[in-house]
C-alpha cells in the first residue's frame, strides 16, 4: 500500500513548480516566522541534497559492498535521535522552526560519507559488474550537466521576472522588453527540458542493460548499496521539493523585512533575492530528480527482490511530502475553540431616516409618516465549534466536517414582548433568546457550509417622523442562513508572494436569505433630465419583515502577521456582490407593486491578536485568540427603466434609507492539530 501511495506522489512531482504546494508541509512549517536566517540554512540543505545524491551516486565508495546500504537506513528511532541533536543547537535551538525533513536526511547522509572513500564510484562498479561498456555512469553525468544548464536558465528567467515585478506599472516598454526576453528564456527552457528528460531516459536506458547476477554475495550486496542509494536519493529529493514552496513564501517575507529595515536586517535584501531566484530553480531540478531515481529504484529492487519501502530511505515514517510513507500524523488535523462573543447589531441610517440628496439627486419626502429605528442590546453568545479533517492527494481538507454552535440561552432564558398597539404585530417575534447554528462540509478541497441564524436583541420602535414619539414597539427579531461554497485560490495561484502575505485566498458562491424590520419607501422622478433625478415620495409601506435572497460572488482574503514570541495578528478582508428578489409590500394590499430586485454589497473584515502556548514545530497547539469581526451589508434596488431613452421621468426606487453593521468582539481558547 506504501509503496502504491510513493508512487502516486512522486509521479505528481513530474514537471511540478512551486505552484504546487504540499500540504503537509504546510502543516509543519506554516506557522513559522519568516526567518532570514532559516531561508538561508534550508537553502544550502536544498543545494546539499542535490550534491550528496551526486556523491553518493558518482563519488568513490565509503567501505566494501553492503556497507553504504547499512550505512544509509534510517529508521524512526536514528532520526528521532538525530532530530533531537539538530533541535538542541544554532538555528533550531529556541523552537520557533521545526526542522525539515529533507535535513534529516542530509545530515545523515553527510555522516554516512564523512569519512570519505577510495577507489570507484557506486555507478562505475555497478557498470563493471553487471554491464561493461553500458556507459552508466557516462550518461548520469550527462544528465547532470543538463539539470545544471536547465536550473541556470531558469534562475535567469525568474530573475527577469522579479525585475519586471519591480518596475513602475507605467513604464509599459520596459515591461514589453523584459516580457519578451522572459519569453525568449521561457523557450530556452523549455528546450532544456526536453534535453535533461532526454538524458533522464538514456540513464534509464543504461540502467536496462544492467543483467544482474545475485548467486554472487558481493553481486548481491552491491545491488543492495544501489537500491540503498537510488532510494535514498529520490526521499531525500522529494522531501526538499515539498518544502520548497514554503521556504520560498518565507524568502519573500523575509525579503519585505529586510527591504523596510535593511538596518535590521539579519541578511542582506539582495542576497536574499538571489535565493528567491536559487529556489525557483531548485524547485523543478528537485522534483526532476525524485522522480527519475524512484522509477531507477523501484527497478532495482524488484531485481533484488525487496519492498522499495523497506530500504534504506523510506524506512522513516514522517515526512513533510503528500503521501511519501502513506498516512501520517500530518494528515490528519483537528480545530478546536471554546469562548465567548459579544455581538452588535447597528442599522447607520441616513440624516433623519431619509435619504441624502446632493446637486445632481434630490428626494423630497413630503408626506413620510413613520420611520423604524432600533434599539439593540448587544448578545453576549457562549461559542464553541469543531472541525475535523483528513490532507489527501495534495489537497488541504480533502475531506473535513465543520460544527459549530453559539447561543446566548446561557446567559437568557426567554423574555418579555412590549407592545402599545398592533401596528407591529406583523414582525413575529416570539421570545429574546438567539441562536446560530453552522454545518460544514468539505470534499476535494471545496468546502459547503451552511449558517442560520435568529437574533432577538433590543427592540424596533415605529416613530411618528412629525413627532418623533415612539407609537409601537416590538422585541428586535432579524433572520438569516447563509449557504458558502468556497476554494482556496492559493493552491492554484503560482505566487509564493501573494502566500507569503495570506493563509488563504477564498473564492465563494454565497446564498443569503435575509430578513429585517423595515419600512420600504418609493420615489418616482419628476424631472425629465437624465442628468438631474428629483425623487418624490408616492408610497410608504407598513412595517414589515423584508425578506431578501441574495446571490452573490466574492472573494475573502485571510492571513496573519506573526512573530517569534508566539504572538501572530490575524487578519481578514472580504467583499461579495450579488443581488436577487426581496419580498414586501408597497402602498395598499391590492398595490400593483410588490417586491423588487435588490443588489446587495457585503463587505467581512476581521482584526485580531492571538498567542501560542505551543512551539511552533509542535504538532498539538494551544492558542488563545481575541479577535473583533465585522459585517457590513448594504441592499439597494436599481434604478428602474423609463420609457423614453431620452427622459428618465417616471422613474422609480425602492429605498430602505441606510446599511446595516453586524459587528463585535469574540475570545476563544482554541486547540488544534
Amino acid at each position: 500500500m506504501r509503496t502504491l501511495l510513493v508512487v502516486a506522489a512522486l509521479a505528481a512531482l513530474a514537471g511540478c513548480s512551486s505552484s504546487v504546494r504540499s500540504v503537509r508541509a504546510l502543516r509543519q512549517h506554516g506557522r513559522e516566522p519568516a526567518k532570514a536566517e532559516a531561508v538561508v540554512a534550508r537553502v544550502e540543505d536544498f543545494r546539499a541534497a542535490v550534491s550528496l545524491i551526486d556523491r553518493l551516486l558518482d563519488g568513490p565508495m565509503p567501505g566494501d559492498p553492503g556497507e553504504l546500504a547499512r550505512r544509509l537506513s534510517l529508521g524512526d528511532a536514528e532520526a528521532e535521535k538525530l532530530l533531537q541533536a539538530i533541535e538542541k543547537k544554532g538555528l533550531y535551538r529556541d523552537g520557533s522552526l521545526r526542522v525539515p525533513v529533507a535535513t534529516l536526511y542530509r545530515q545523515h547522509a553527510e555522516a554516512v560519507i564523512a569519512d570519505g572513500g577510495k577507489g570507484t564510484s557506486l555507478l562505475e562498479a555497478v557498470e563493471a559488474r553487471f554491464a561493461p561498456g553500458s556507459g552508466l555512469a557516462a550518461r548520469w553525468r550527462d544528465l547532470r550537466g543538463a539539470r545544471q544548464a536547465l536550473a541556470q536558465v531558469r534562475k535567469a528567467q525568474a530573475d527577469l521576472v522579479e525585475q519586471r515585478d519591480r518596475l513602475n506599472p507605467k513604464d509599459q516598454a520596459g515591461r514589453d522588453r523584459l516580457t519578451q526576453q522572459i519569453q525568449e528564456l521561457a523557450g530556452r527552457a523549455e528546450g532544456l527540458q526536453e534535453k535533461a528528460e532526454a538524458a533522464l531516459a538514456a540513464v534509464d536506458t543504461a540502467f536496462q542493460a544492467l543483467k544482474f547476477d545475485l548467486r554472487d554475495p558481493e553481486a548481491k550486496a552491491l545491488l543492495g548499496d544501489l537500491v540503498a542509494v537510488l532510494g535514498y536519493g529520490a526521499r531525500m529529493a522529494a522531501e526538499a521539493a515539498a518544502v520548497v514552496p514554503v521556504v520560498l513564501s518565507q524568502a519573500y517575507g523575509a525579503l519585505r523585512n529586510a527591504t523596510v529595515n535593511p538596518r535590521g536586517a539579519a541578511v542582506a535584501a539582495g542576497t536574499l533575492l538571489g535565493l528567491v531566484l536559487e529556489l525557483r530553480a531548485l524547485d523543478g531540478d528537485l522534483a526532476l530528480v525524485a522522480e527519475g531515481l524512484y522509477a531507477l529504484a523501484e527497478r532495482a529492487a524488484d531485481a533484488a527482490g525487496v519492498a522499495l519501502d523497506e530500504t534504506a530511505g523510506f524506512l522513516y515514517e514522517n515526512s513533510a511530502s503528500d503521501l511519501i510513507g502513506g498516512f501520517a500524523l500530518d494528515s490528519f488535523y483537528f480545530d478546536l475553540r471554546a469562548g465567548g462573543e459579544v455581538l452588535f447589531f447597528h442599522n447607520a441610517q441616513r440624516d433623519g431616516g431619509e435619504p441624502e440628496g446632493d446637486a445632481k439627486v434630490t428626494y423630497d419626502l413630503t408626506g413620510q409618516k413613520f420611520r423604524l429605528t432600533y434599539d439593540v442590546e448587544p448578545i453576549v453568545f457562549a461559542a464553541a465549534s469543531l472541525n475535523l479533517g483528513l490532507d489527501l492527494l495534495r489537497i488541504p481538507g480533502f475531506i473535513q466536517l465543520d460544527f459549530g454552535y453559539k447561543t446566548d440561552r446561557v446567559y437568557k432564558s426567554g423574555g418579555t414582548i412590549e407592545r402599545s398597539d398592533d401596528a407591529l404585530s406583523a414582525l413575529g417575534a416570539t421570545g429574546a433568546a438567539s441562536d446560530v447554528l453552522a454545518l460544514g462540509l468539505a470534499v476535494l478541497g471545496v468546502r459547503a457550509a451552511v449558517e442560520r441564524a435568529t437574533f432577538n436583541a433590543g427592540t424596533v420602535n415605529l416613530e411618528d417622523v412629525q413627532t418623533d414619539r415612539v407609537v409601537a414597539r416590538a422585541p428586535f427579531e432579524l433572520k438569516r442562513q447563509k449557504v458558502d461554497l468556497s476554494y482556496d485560490l492559493l493552491w492554484v495561484i503560482d505566487s509564493a508572494n501573494l502566500r507569503s502575505l495570506l493563509d488563504a485566498l477564498d473564492l465563494g458562491f454565497r446564498y443569503t436569505t435575509y430578513t429585517v424590520p423595515r419600512i420600504v419607501y418609493e420615489f418616482e422622478d419628476t424631472n425629465g433630465d437624465p442628468e438631474v433625478d428629483n425623487y418624490v415620495l408616492i408610497s410608504e409601506s407598513d412595517p414589515q419583515n423584508v425578506e431578501s435572497k441574495f446571490y452573490q460572488l466574492g472573494i475573502l482574503a485571510r492571513g496573519a502577521a506573526r512573530t517569534s514570541s508566539g504572538f501572530s495578528f490575524p487578519m481578514a478582508l472580504g467583499f461579495y456582490l450579488g443581488g436577487g428578489p426581496a419580498d414586501f409590500d408597497i402602498g395598499d394590499a391590492d398595490a400593483d407593486r410588490q417586491g423588487d430586485t435588490l443588489l446587495d454589497l457585503v463587505i467581512p473584515a476581521r482584526l485580531g491578536l492571538a498567542y501560542s502556548f505551543a512551539e511552533p514545530r509542535d504538532r498539538l497547539h494551544f492558542d488563545f485568540e481575541l479577535v473583533y469581526d465585522a459585517e457590513l451589508i448594504y441592499a439597494f434596488s436599481p434604478d428602474g427603466v423609463s420609457q423614453d431613452e431620452n427622459s428618465d421621468l417616471g422613474q422609480k426606487v425602492v429605498d430602505f434609507g441606510g446599511f446595516d453593521v453586524f459587528h463585535g468582539p469574540s475570545g476563544r481558547l482554541r486547540v488544534t492539530w
